[in-house]
């Protein structure tokens, strides 16, 4: 990675209206390396395979939640923090 800009953001949310205008926002700010999906599902396979830095993560979805892929993460990676639930520091 190059800059920030060049950041692998991946956007997982299954509110489609939510996920577009993130990707608009990040878009526009000069972020170029932006994924998504509405399928939760898909979360884990796609930050595998597209070497993520960043993952902008919806807590509430259906089939598999926010916090369930990110207790999937954990074994893999720190986890720096976590919004609705108490922080980790360094993982």
């Amino acid at each position: 990675m190059d800059s920030v800009s060049d950041a692998r953001i991946l956007i997982v949310d299954d509110d489609e209206s939510m996920v577009r205008v993130l990707e608009i926002f990040l878009k526009a700010e000069g972020y170029t390396n932006v994924s998504t999906t509405t399928r939760s599902r898909f979360a884990l396979p796609l930050l595998a395979e597209l070497g993520t830095d960043l993952l902008v993560l919806d807590l509430h979805m259906p089939h598999l939640s926010g916090f369930e892929i990110i207790d999937g993460l954990e074994s893999k990676i720190p986890v720096r923090g976590r919004a609705g639930r108490k922080a980790v520091p360094g993982g």
